[in-house]
């Protein structure tokens, strides 16, 4: 969309306003209340990358072409339901003329950036959220801080109340400890990587005052089973649309036989992991880069790679690596042969 025909929109729904037509026909609830959006001077300004270029699109502008809504969600952040507003993912795509991109990159005001493929984010209803309803504008700080350091403070009791026992059993090999034993020994990594996990979002929020100006949020979580345990980036401030040619990307495993177990491992990987690892440098941030400058199965032992992909914490105590539902045996074996493949196909960056 170039700059004068968004110009000549936004005049369009200006003089559509006020007509006194209440927003667009057939809009969702919450559709065209720009004012609603820059209440009290609150306006935050969205970055927008794609192939075409870069814009920052303040939230008064966005709100005139993007519809609005109100969403309701179970929002692992707070462990409880939120209601926020927002807009759709999958909206600001189409407005900014990018339906067809493959990926999408969370830029966060910290330096993070998350990868997920388009495909997963659709299926998932992700939603930009921006403003927390309970709330007079945008996100609050004091009260997101107090539930993180609730949590923290509660793992860290149960975590100090079990230590004794544990450093009792820990050096025990696994297979002389007892049933009870082992559920203290599984209990007391669990509250400990909790404690470790919700400091770090403490000194996370300390540093950045809140999740705005925008908080992403899974609305059709029953879609996305594998994101139970997703971790929303936080403080996201620009969104990157990706464009390639079908998958070829510098995570594809080009001259792969059609209907291999490499394409197949592909697409996997492609679905289940790249929103936290990469491969060549495409794909998330937030796990390990898996094949430069040495591809994982260069450095791990084949025999515990299954169990790894499958459940890491069976591998590495306290992994922070979920478990990702509906990933069986078999494709974690194909996750292998898509791995091998890729470490005769390394791209530096």
């Amino acid at each position: 969309m170039t700059i004068g025909v968004r110009c000549l929109l936004a005049v369009l729904m200006a003089a559509l306003m006020t007509t006194g037509c209440g927003g667009r026909p057939g809009a969702p609830k919450g559709a065209g209340v720009a004012s609603s959006a820059s209440a009290g001077g609150y306006d935050p300004q969205l970055e927008v990358r794609s192939p075409s270029g870069t814009w920052t699109v303040p939230l008064s502008k966005l709100s005139q072409d993007v519809p609005l809504r109100e969403v309701t969600v179970d929002d692992p952040l707070y462990e409880k339901k939120k209601s926020y507003q927002a807009f759709m993912l999958e909206d600001l795509a189409r407005y900014t003329k990018n339906i067809g991109a493959e990926t999408v990159v969370f830029h966060c005001r910290d330096g993070y950036s998350l990868r997920m493929p388009m495909v997963t984010a659709r299926r998932a209803g992700l939603a930009m959220t921006f403003r927390d309803l309970e709330l007079p504008e945008g996100f609050g700080s004091s009260k997101e801080n107090a539930v993180f350091v609730g949590r923290r403070d509660k793992a860290a009791a149960i975590a100090r109340e079990h230590q004794p026992e544990y450093d009792r059993l820990k050096n025990l090999p696994p297979g002389k400890l007892t049933p009870a034993q082992q559920k203290i020994v599984e209990k007391y990594e669990s509250a400990r990587s909790d404690r470790d996990r919700w400091a770090r979002r403490v000194d996370e929020l300390n540093g950045l005052g809140n999740i705005g100006p925008f908080h992403p949020v899974i609305t059709r979580p029953d879609a996305v089973p594998e994101m139970a345990e997703w971790e929303a980036p936080d403080a996201v401030r620009g969104i990157e649309f990706d464009h390639v040619a079908g998958y070829a990307g510098r995570d594809y495993p080009t001259g792969a036989a059609e209907n291999s177990g490499v394409l197949k491992g592909f697409k996997i990987f492609h679905d289940k992991c790249s929103t936290c690892h990469a491969i060549n440098g495409a794909g998330g941030k937030s796990g390990p880069e898996l094949n430069v400058p040495v591809n994982v199965t260069e450095y791990w032992n084949e025999k515990y790679l299954v169990p790894l992909i499958l459940n890491a914490r069976t591998i590495r105590a306290n992994s922070m690596m979920p478990v990702v539902p509906g990933v069986t045996r078999k494709d974690a074996e194909l996750l292998i042969v898509y791995l091998k493949y890729m470490k005769g196909r390394k791209l530096q960056y």
